[in-house]
């Protein structure tokens, strides 16, 4: 039991669907049209093991409980904008990439208390993050009861993903 949240055009949550077609994946996002698109791109290559669903996570409930949990959530703070390049700005949602200054663990903080509510024991936690806030990512992830927090870099070594594990111990 896999849940993508943040699923955007459905990449990851299919790529895990196709790969573990025994697996149920429940794919998150706040945009109905990322949502569609999803739906679409899953059709086209018959991953009919996605539950797609438009919902905002930060106020996303459930009782379900997941193996794993990924997710690429908005992490770009705002002051970057202009930074950025101009393709990304102009072709991917605001929504999508950007987490107000003030608050870049946002999403970080509320995937590790829903990782804590959620997973199964021995469950896991693969995000994406800003490759400046790698250390801040992980220290919330343990301060939140999450075990075997690690980073990881990407093929340029940048700090690029964080994974943790939940382990219930009795």
């Amino acid at each position: 039991n896999i849940i993508d949240i943040g699923t955007g055009s459905g990449a990851i949550a299919i790529s895990i669907a196709k790969a573990l077609p025994q697996s149920k994946v429940t794919a998150l996002d706040v945009s109905k049209d990322a949502i569609a698109i999803a739906k679409y791109n899953a059709c086209k290559i018959d991953a009919i093991n996605v539950d797609f669903q438009v919902t905002d996570f930060l106020n996303f409930s459930t009782s379900d409980r997941f193996d794993v949990i990924v997710s690429n959530p908005p992490y770009i703070p705002q002051n970057e904008a202009d930074s950025m390049p101009e393709n990304v700005v102009k072709m991917e949602p605001h929504v999508a990439l950007f987490v107000p200054d003030d608050e870049p663990l946002k999403f970080y903080t509320a995937l590790a208390r829903f990782a804590m509510e959620h997973l199964n024991s021995n469950g896991q936690l693969f995000v994406e993050i800003h490759e400046d806030h790698a250390e801040e990512v992980k220290t919330c992830f343990i301060e939140n009861g999450l075990n075997q927090v690690a980073i990881h870099g990407d093929m340029q070594n940048k700090d690029r993903m964080v994974s943790a594990r939940f382990l219930q111990l009795s």
